[in-house]
């Protein structure tokens, strides 16, 4: 009977050894994250790593700009757009699972101004003669930027302002400029606003009504790993969500 237990730990012990070495060699996650969401889900990862041992790779940029990686190849497991439109371009073109297609997060659009003003939302400072660079993430490639657009059109100050524009290829390029001091005023993500120490700001969380809206959605690639799909549910459940809302993001 001795032998027999002797026997049965020796296999625990090498399943146990076997298990934890799966886990030390196990290829990292790869995880293509629109800027804006690049610091809340490097924090997620740490999160996701201390509980499952499965390591993230985070790899940030504007949303079309890692589309357009995707779509020549990069090796990436989970897209996190900040849009919905790309995500659901790549399983019409056959280059993402549609059954893992969701909404992760829905994204605010905000204005941030160093001019004085004694208006709370900031709006009449976009007309301030003090007023010479105003960044936006480029409409074209980033969501955000998009918003930016369609809120200033909606205001009617898209062309007066055009000139004023400096266009950062994502909101995290275009925070940078104004913190730098290279633009007076900014259109970022509400997500951003812990970043912006200036004592003489003031931001406007910008209404949805004035955008197209900004939902944010997360597809896994083909042939992605099952730690990856791990990591897509880990992101959808309830405990995680309420920790993205903290971060300036809107639930469904």
């Amino acid at each position: 009977m001795s032998n027999i237990r002797t026997i049965i730990c020796r296999i625990l012990i090498m399943l146990t050894t076997l298990t934890a070495c799966v886990n030390i060699h196990a290829e990292p996650i790869k995880a293509a994250v629109a800027s804006n969401f690049a610091e809340a889900a490097r924090n997620l990862a740490r999160i996701f790593e201390e509980e499952t041992g499965s390591k993230v790779l985070i790899s940030s940029a504007s949303t079309g700009k890692l589309y357009a990686q995707i779509v020549n190849g990069a090796p990436f497991d989970i897209f996190l757009s900040a849009d919905a439109a790309r995500p659901e371009k790549l399983v019409n073109d056959g280059v993402a699972n549609a059954s893992t297609l969701r909404t992760y997060a829905n994204g605010q659009l905000m204005m941030v101004s160093n001019i004085p003003t004694l208006d709370a939302d900031c709006k009449s400072t976009l007309n301030s003669a003090a007023v010479t660079r105003i960044a936006i993430a480029e409409p074209k490639i980033a969501p955000y930027g998009k918003a930016a657009q369609e809120a200033l059109e909606k205001m009617e100050l898209w062309q007066p302002l055009k000139q004023k524009l400096v266009r950062g290829e994502n909101v995290s390029q275009t925070l940078h400029f104004y913190v730098t001091g290279n633009a007076q005023i900014a259109f970022v993500a509400h997500s951003q606003a812990h970043l912006l120490t200036s004592t003489d700001q003031c931001s406007w969380v910008i209404s949805q009504s004035m955008h197209s809206p900004i939902e944010q959605k997360m597809v896994l690639l083909n042939n992605a790993s099952a730690q990856a799909s791990a990591f897509a549910e880990f992101l959808t459940s309830p405990r995680i969500r309420q920790l993205i809302s903290s971060y300036g993001y809107q639930l469904d």
